[in-house]
């Protein structure tokens, strides 16, 4: 893979003085000039009641939901210009060979697999498209949203609550509800949940748009929450986020005019309101601060960040629309009924160009849309600002503009950006990234990835704190996509949140397209977190002992392309678990390790079960350095599974392939019942015994 640098690091005061003599003549010579930094005026809005109060597990549990609109709104800036700026992508390389910079890797940084398993589907939303999948993590549990459902279940993947997102705001089941989003703040113990919707069923015949807000009265997501409604008369504040810092919570969204219906209203700029966090988090009336529209006139969709570490001041950013050579960092001080309550300013921040880019490719004649280059996440912790967004760039050795990864990181007591690239691979497209930083201040990003030869999948990358300017990790496949999506909608965005309990850990929300047909999303939730380098690498043990193969920067080519037989396969971890709820019934791990002069490859393994019956689900991973290089999945097995993977893989002379397989339960089980459930044997098998000499077996073990 290659990753395209896209912009420079600027620490130095040569580079950082001609933006501070700028910011100075704006503030001397007024608006008439550019302007660098400036303040921004808001209106004190009349005290907001708490408009309900909700308790998950009184909720109706969630049935099929009926059939609704085919997708949720995507509104532009300006639907003409949006327009003209995909068909460039399409056409144009952004970059002349001058400009195209590669990044080196951070290789000694991998983002680790902790779990992984289904989340929300399609047919558990309101069939609508795009999911908009978010997730959140809390002490004990874990918070998942999509269009428009809800969920709560445990950190193994059990269950707990699934439910409507109208029940859970309190509105009527009618009501059209989009763009959810959910956060837990660490420092307040409890979780914020936002979601706009409008006066009717249909945004074409609706007249009025409101905030809601959900604020949990203790840390137990499946307890009580309080509701609040932010009204926005007369406009709909699509595109909704929601942060917070030490005393204050804000909703930002892009103004859309509701007249003649909120559908078809023009853009009105974006906007966003400053709520009291202490009168929130107590469920008393709330007093608020409005800004906008327009907040200001030269950007589109404010992202502020959910601060990680200690702050009293909130900090945002935008983009301008479709295309941005800067980016905009707000700071928003002060408490709404506190003295003279809130202040927002921003300062504009040079970077490389990010731009709208070309819909990714996939294998079918649909391509998957990847919107505009509006930023998608926020991360703050100590100092520093993380934002994400799509972008278009030519990757190094390309020769067509692809869908990538934009990732900036803003040093928030300097005003400077600290590090600015973008992430892409040559014929690949990457999209939709969420992002977070982990207590050491790794970075983890989650992001949906396909190709002309992949369908559309879910990825993570990371880069370790401690690593070079401007590299980042080998992104690993999460899930892959099982068909080609056939929808017209895919995003908006992906979901990443801390874990509060194990700061190490990032849990992430990815879409991928599940099949079994049509357009059918399903999204897929893992904990992640941060790989470091370790002095010596210890060979795993094998079966049959070998030397430790020699690492080498690129895979040894095979001598020969006929294979010769003489793979060994040894048992690594062979284990029983129970998980809490009995969902996870058992995990092992295996390893081939090719002891033949010559070249080997595995395509696929059979697995027979000792009682197949209270199995639902069977996962099979294969992994090389730690990294997922293929995965395949079973439902409902029987006795006898033959797994085959997408690619045979090959194993070249000296080196290892190792195989992780998931079994999860149909319902819960007792302690021995888990133990009785066991793999009873695994056969590893090439892909052509005929051309490539291959046994039909590489290698056998019993697991009991």
């Amino acid at each position: 893979m290659k990753y395209l640098r896209i912009a420079r690091r600027r620490r130095d005061g040569a580079a950082r003085g001609p933006l501070i003599l700028l910011a100075l003549a704006a503030t001397i010579l007024g608006p008439a000039n550019l302007c660098r930094a400036a303040a921004v005026s808001g209106r004190a809005e009349p005290p907001i009641a708490r408009a309900a109060t909700v308790y998950v597990r009184n909720l109706a549990p969630l049935a099929r939901m009926p059939l609704c609109a085919p997708s949720t709104l995507f509104r532009p800036a300006n639907v003409s210009v949006f327009r003209s700026a995909k068909a460039n992508a399409r056409l144009a390389h952004r970059y002349s060979p001058a400009d195209t910079v590669t990044v080196p890797f951070a290789s000694s940084s991998m983002p680790n697999v902790d779990a992984s398993f289904i989340g929300l589907q399609q047919g558990e939303s309101c069939m609508c498209e795009p999911p908009d999948t978010q997730i959140a993590a809390g002490p004990n549990d874990l918070f998942e949203v999509v269009n428009d459902a809800g969920r709560v279940l445990t950190k193994t993947g059990a269950v707990l609550s699934t439910f409507t997102l109208n029940s859970f705001f309190s509105l009527g089941s009618s009501i059209f509800m989009t763009d959810p989003k959910v956060r837990f703040d660490a420092s307040s113990g409890r979780w914020f949940v936002v979601m706009i919707s409008t006066n009717t069923s249909d945004p074409s015949t609706s007249t009025e748009g409101q905030w809601n807000l959900a604020v949990s009265m203790t840390s137990d997501p499946t307890g009580g929450f309080y509701i609040y409604r932010v009204p926005t008369p007369s406009s709909l504040p699509d595109f909704p986020a929601l942060g917070f810092s030490d005393d204050k919570v804000v909703l930002t969204a892009n103004a859309f005019s509701c007249s003649p219906d909120c559908a078809s209203g023009g853009f009105q700029g974006n906007e966003f309101v400053v709520l009291n966090k202490s009168a929130l988090v107590s469920g008393a009336s709330l007093s608020s601060k409005m800004f906008g529209p327009p907040a200001d006139g030269a950007t589109f969709t404010i992202q502020p960040a959910a601060s990680l570490s200690s702050t009293s001041s909130l900090y945002m950013a935008s983009l301008a629309s479709p295309t941005s050579d800067f980016v905009r960092v707000w700071t928003v001080n002060g408490v709404p009924g506190i003295g003279s309550g809130p202040s927002a300013n921003y300062v504009d921040e040079a970077i490389a160009t990010i731009s709208t880019p070309p819909d990714a490719l996939q294998p079918s004649q649909n391509p998957i849309a990847t919107n505009d280059n509006r930023l998608l996440d926020a991360a703050y912790r100590n100092g520093s600002l993380w934002v994400s967004a799509n972008t278009a760039c030519t990757p190094t050795g390309d020769t067509a503009s692809r869908s990538c990864l934009a990732l900036v990181e803003i040093d928030t007591a300097a005003m400077t950006v600290e590090q600015d690239f973008n992430v892409g691979s040559s014929g690949a497209y990457y999209y939709y990234p969420a992002i977070q930083t982990d207590g050491d201040g790794d970075l983890i990003v989650a992001f949906s990835g396909s190709s002309s030869s992949e369908y559309p999948s879910v990825y993570a990358g990371m880069r370790l704190a401690s690593d070079p300017v401007n590299t980042f990790s080998s992104p690993i496949l999460i899930e892959p996509g099982a068909v080609a999506y056939s929808g017209s909608r895919w995003g908006d965005y992906s979901g990443a949140g801390v874990d509060p309990s194990n700061p190490s850990e990032v849990w992430t929300a990815g879409e991928y397209a599940s099949g079994p047909s049509g357009s059918s999303w399903g999204t897929w939730l893992s904990g992640l977190s941060a790989i470091s380098p370790t002095p010596t690498p210890t060979p795993a043990p094998t079966a049959t002992p070998t030397p430790a193969p020699t690492v080498t920067p690129t895979p040894t080519p095979a001598p020969t392309p006929t294979a010769i037989p003489g793979a060994t396969l040894g048992v690594l971890r062979p284990s029983s678990s129970l998980a809490r709820g009995g969902r996870l019934a058992f995990a092992g791990k295996w390893q081939a390790t090719n002891s033949s002069p010559g070249s080997e490859s595995i395509q696929g393994a059979t697995i027979s079960f000792s009682n197949p019956a209270m199995v639902s689900l069977a996962r099979l991973l294969a992994l090389r350095g730690g990294r997922v290089v293929g995965t395949v999945r079973v439902w409902e097995p029987s006795a006898l599974v033959t797994f085959v993977l997408q690619r045979p893989l090959p194993v070249h002379s000296g080196r290892a392939l190792q195989f992780v397989l998931q079994v999860k339960l149909a319902r819960a089980l007792s302690p021995s019942e888990v133990s009785a459930q066991q793999v009873e044997q695994i056969l590893f098998s090439g892909p052509d015994t005929a051309v490539a000499g291959l046994p039909v077996v590489l290698g056998t073990v019993t697991a009991r």
